[in-house]
Parts: C-alpha cells; structure tokens; sequence
C-alpha cells in the first residue's frame, strides 16, 4: 500500500493513460488532482488542454481555487467545472446542434415540473407515470435507450414519443439528457469541433457521476483521464443517477490502469477518522477506503469556499487528535439556541474545544463563519438555524436544495419569484417557447395543460412555431380550439408588461420586471441577479440568472447551512451535525412499513453515505447534535420516530431516540452528552 505522499505523488507524476484513486475522507484524492494539474502545466501541456471537473458547482469553485493557487503557469486559465457544465458547453456548438436537432436550453426546476403536468394528458395514472419518466430518465443516463427492446408496451411507445414531442417542440432539454447526447455526438459526429476534447481530463468523485457521463470523459480525454473518488461517498447530486460501479470497476473497463489506494488521513484528526471508520463498518461499506490517522499534509483537501484557508494553516494541525462530541438538548429550540451560542463564542476565541449540552462551550482559536458547517436533515431545520444565528448576528448561506428559484407555479400566491424570471427571460429572448409555456400556465391548478397541448397540435398541424402560433391566438374572430381564448390572453398580458422593459438595462430593466402591485422584486429571483453595475442587458441578466439557477455557496464569509450530501467536495475547520433523530437520519422512508425491507435498507445506506460524506468534512471539531424530545404534532408530521407520547402540562410531547447513525460510531466514539432543562 503506497504511503500518503508517495500515492498522491504517484498520480500526480504518473505517465499511464488511465489512473484511479481511491480513498477515504481528506486521504488527498483532491490534492492528488491539484498536483497532477501542476505537473501536466509545468510539463508543457497548454492550459486549454486541461479539463478538471467536480461533482457540484459549489465542490468546483472550491477545486477552481486551488488549481489556481498551485503557481504552475497557465494555473488560472484551467477550466474547472461540472461534467454538466462542459456538456452543455459542447451541446451548444453549431455542430452539435446540426447534429443533435436540439438545443441545450436547459428546464429550471419548476419548468420541468410544468412539463410533467403537461405529461398527465397521457391518460396514465400518476404513479404509472411517475415511474415510466424515472425509468426514461434512468435509461438516457446509461444509454439505455441504444438497446434493442428499449420500449416494450404500447404505454411507453405513447409516454416516450409524447415527452421528446414536448421537448422539440419547446426547443427545450432535460438534465437527464446531457451526458446521453454528448457521448452520441463525440462518438458519431465527424465534425465535432476539437476543443471539445482535451488532451488531459481529471475528474473528481468519480462516483457521483452518471455513466453517461462517465461514458463521455472516456470520449472527450484524448490522451490521459484520471478519476478519483470514494463509493462510500456518493450522494445524490444534480447529475441524475450517479454510476458508482463505474468508479469501483474502473481499471476492468480502461486497459493499463494504475490504480492507487490512499489511506492515511492528511485532514481529518484521528478521532473524526475512527467514528467516520466506525460508521462504515457498521453499515457493510467498502473498507478499502478505511482511514488511518496520519499527519497533517501541506495543502489538505478542499476549502470550503474559495479563499478560505485553514486559520491555524494544515501543518499546525499534524499532532491534533481532533474533537468528537455527541450532544443531546431537551428540545429543537435548545438545540438551535445552543447551536448559535457555541458558534457566537467560536468566532469569538474564547471558549472550550466542543459545546457540552447546555454550556458555551468553544473552540480556542478565532474562527471565520465560513469555516463552519451545520449540517440539517431538512429545509425546516435550515431555516430555523439560520434565522437563530440572525438573532446573534451571524450571518449564514443556506444550500438544502440544488434550485434557486422556489415557489409552486400553479399557486398565484407562490410564484412570483418565478414570474419574475419568466418575464425576463422573455424579455431576452421572446421567442423562447418555455417561458411562454410557464407563462400560460402560472396560477392554474392544472397549468392550462389542456389548452396548451391543443396548441401545440394546432401549431403541427398549421406548419407553425408554437410561440409564433400563440401569438397568431388573437387574430381568429373564434377560438381555433378550446382554451385558445385563455392562452392569447395570457399572450396579451405579457405584451404588455414586456412594452416598458423592451431596451431597458441594469436597475430600470429590473424595476420594470416587478410585477403589478409590488414595490419591490422578489428576493431569492433578485439574488440571482446581483451585483448590478446597472449597465447589463436582459441578455445579460438571463445568462448570470441561468448560471445561478444551480445553487451553490456564495462567495461571502457565512456560516454554511447545508443538506449532509451538499458538502461533496468541501470541507471545513467545524461541521455540527443538527436533528440527529430517527426520522431525519436516516430519512422517514427508512422506518415506513409500506416500503419493503429492500427499499428501507436502500434509503438508509443512501442516508449513511451522506453523513459519512459529512463527518469526514471536518478538519478539527465534529459535533453530532440531537435532542430528547418535541410537540407530538410536529414530531409525527416531520416525520421523527416516535417512541412514546407523554401529556406534560396538558400538552402531548412525543419521546425521541438519537439517529442510529449516532449509535454506530465504533469504540471511539464519545458517550452522550445531557444536561436537561428542569
């Protein structure tokens, strides 16, 4: 097995063409990348021949940061992004799109679930539906849709005819579909341009990555790909159903494969290696990746933001066991108040190692917000931690979910926000047949889908344009068709709220997008956009506002609130480990007795990976965070496993048990902490 060093200099220098590395939390598969660049760059390979990816946006702003800050020349030219990103990127050349017939016009999140109210004019009853989609979905991600037999009954033929139909029609795309349509054209187009390829590919969590898109890097490296990555790591992420037996299988399927196991730990203190070890083992996970307690190595793995170096620096963390504590509050709210009062006094310096239940309890050495994770089950959790730390003046970044944008366009009351983008999106390009199929739809229960599946009809059988036959609506003394009369209204309101925006820029674009009786814009849409120099187009703004539909953490100093599997690729001074609770961890569907023992054990290794991934983010301090007890209500509505109800005061509480997960930590981990409020 080779030593630390010695394995991630093995990657960095290798001359094989294929190279894979595996190992566990902070073992340095990252840093093996970041010096794998530097040598390549200093070996003469250009900067433009070089493609390094990461699982998420947030993970590659992180990675991006320290490619940079590697001092090989060219450093900062170096593409570092997501494999979906470059795929849109190649999807997007003239060849591509002759070649293809489509345009990567990718659906945010709520313009897809249009789409699926769209798909129920099928006839097919909704689970029947939902579980065809998935599995259409799944097939494009493995190129299933290649194989002989790919659709069997007649439902199929009528569903997967009936989605591409909607999808061509809207010049539209679906994420699904990205990593299927670059493998075909990279392997089947005889013009695809060469920067589409590169001479070097290095991907990072090989393992979250979908085998289409797995598929596609074999494609576009035309000289060396190396992968690395840890199965025991792999979470859910905005590529659609990651592949990891790609990453296990690697050297069976690339010839003259070396592959390099890292095993000594170069981040995590010895303590958060030994319960992170201990998780693992109890869930049956790989245990080629176990990781030994080593010293601290120059450079550790990746910042949790770019420009957020470790406050002590790595190498003054080489001889730190590190802290793990298992703390247990009376209540949610203890636990929130008790969760911002420890971060208050860190930021502070001036308290102990880890918080005891009940006290301020800190770490010694001042810390920056940035450096702290709190991990939550739920958006629920997220929100109420960050408002708590708002209380204390602490400012924080939430990311439980991968789409800016939220709301429900079929509620009036809950999709301004999506209004908003529609309307700008409109104003930058008005003949952009997605936006005018949500806008067709907003406030309606069923989105006008009837009506707007009529029109397309009409606009086949006329030899028009969707949006071109819309607009036409208003002109015909009688409906052509049924709800015809709704749709060219809906045509006439966006005229006319589109009139004052048309040659506007910067803040007078912005203030003609507010919708009627709003003073203000709303501001999950408004954060899309900022900062305005107050010159940008709507063009302008509709590209920064796409680039941002993906959330990720912003570049600011704030405490990061965060679902367990958003932190792939980051890591952090401290990750507090909130709601530790069956219910949350793992998830409700573990324990749901429609689900058979299959599914359950399938949602639950889904969940311990995550908190596997989350624990092995922190370089110092790892706190687990549970409490004993909360409003039977509320208990049994989120989901939390209910072990008894009690009548306190006249008011029924339900009893909790810790998250299994907490329970699982091995013979290192540290016994539960209590002090309840009397």
């Amino acid at each position: 097995m080779a030593k630390p060093n010695e394995g991630v200099a093995r990657a960095a220098l290798s001359s094989s063409r294929a190279i894979q590395v595996i190992g566990g939390p902070g073992t340095g598969k990252s840093q093996a990348i970041v010096q794998r660049a530097a040598h390549l760059l200093e070996s003469g390979t250009q900067p433009s021949e070089l493609l390094v990816l990461a699982a998420t946006r947030s993970a590659a702003d992180a990675l991006r940061s320290r490619v940079t800050a590697c001092g090989a020349p060219g450093a900062a030219e170096v593409q570092v992004c997501t494999p979906m990103q470059f795929f849109e990127q190649v999807l997007s050349c003239p060849e591509a799109r002759a070649f293809t017939g489509r345009t990567p016009r990718l659906l945010a999140d709520f313009e897809e679930r249009i789409l699926m109210e769209d798909m129920k004019t099928c006839g097919l009853k909704p689970k029947r539906l939902r579980e065809m989609l998935k599995f259409f979905f799944r097939q494009w991600t493995e190129l299933g849709d290649e194989r002989e037999g790919f659709l069997v009954e007649d439902d199929e033929h009528l569903v997967h005819d009936s989605i591409m139909r909607h999808l061509r029609l809207r010049n539209a795309m679906l994420p699904a579909e990205l990593g299927n349509l670059t493998v075909k054209f990279l392997r089947d187009a005889p013009d695809a341009p060469a920067w589409c390829r590169r001479a070097h590919v290095l991907a990072d969590d090989y393992q979250d990555y979908a085998r289409a898109t797995q598929l596609a890097l074999d494609l576009i490296a035309r000289e060396g790909l190396m992968v690395c990555g840890n199965v025991n790591e792999q979470v859910v992420t905005p590529d659609p159903y990651p592949y990891p037996e790609g990453l296990a299988g690697f050297a069976s399927t690339h010839d003259g494969t070396e592959a390099i196991v890292l095993t000594e730990g170069l981040r995590c203190p010895a303590r958060i290696a030994a319960v992170g070890n201990g998780l693992a083992q109890a869930g049956d996970m790989d245990e080629r990746t176990l990781v030994s307690a080593g010293e601290a190595a120059e450079g550790g793995e990746a910042n949790g933001t770019a420009g957020s170096p470790d406050p002590a620096g790595p190498a003054a963390r080489g001889d730190l066991p590190g802290d793990v504590r298992f703390v247990q509050w009376v209540d949610p709210n203890a636990e929130f108040k008790g969760i911002a009062r420890y971060l208050k006094h860190a930021f502070a310096g001036t308290a102990a190692p880890a918080p005891a239940a009940g006290t301020d309890a800190a770490p010694t050495a001042p810390l920056h917000p940035r450096d702290m994770a709190v991990v939550v089950p739920n958006a629920l959790w997220g929100r109420s931690i960050a408002k708590v730390l708002e209380v204390n003046g602490m400012p924080s970044d939430q990311l439980v979910g991968y789409h800016a944008l939220k709301g429900d366009p079929r509620d009036e009351r809950r999709c301004a926000d999506l209004r908003a983008y529609t309307l700008l999106t409109l104003a930058a390009d008005p003949d952009d047949a997605v936006a005018w199929r949500s806008w067709c739809g907003f406030g309606d229960y069923l989105t006008h889908s009837n009506h707007w599946c009529r029109l397309e009809d009409f606009a086949e059988q006329t030899g028009m344009g969707v949006v071109e036959a819309l607009g036409g609506l208003s002109d015909f003394a009688e409906p052509p068709f049924a709800g015809a009369d709704v749709l060219a209204a809906r045509w006439r309101e966006a005229q006319a709220l589109l009139a004052p925006v048309r040659g506007k820029r910067g803040f007078a674009l912005l203030a003609a997008c507010k919708q009627p009786g709003c003073d203000t814009l709303p501001p999950s849409f408004e954060e899309l956009l900022a900062p305005l120099s107050g010159t940008e187009d709507a063009a302008e703004l509709l590209a920064r506002a796409r680039g941002r539909l993906e959330r990720r953490f912003a570049d600011t100093d704030a405490v990061r609130i965060a679902l367990p599997s958003m932190l792939v690729g980051l890591e952090f001074d401290t990750v507090i480990i909130a709601g530790a609770v069956d219910g949350f961890y793992p998830g409700v569907g573990a324990f749901d007795v429609e689900n058979d023992e299959d599914r359950q054990r399938q949602i639950s290794e889904a969940d311990r990976r995550a908190w596997y991934l989350a624990m092995g983010c922190a370089r110092r301090t790892l706190i687990v965070s549970t409490f004993q007890k909360d409003r039977a209500e509320t208990a049994l509505r989120s989901g939390m496993q209910v072990h008894r109800i009690r009548d306190e005061h006249g008011e029924a509480w339900a009893r909790l048990a810790p998250s299994r997960f907490a329970l699982e930590l091995g013979p290192e981990a540290p016994v539960l902490e209590t002090a309840l409020e009397r």
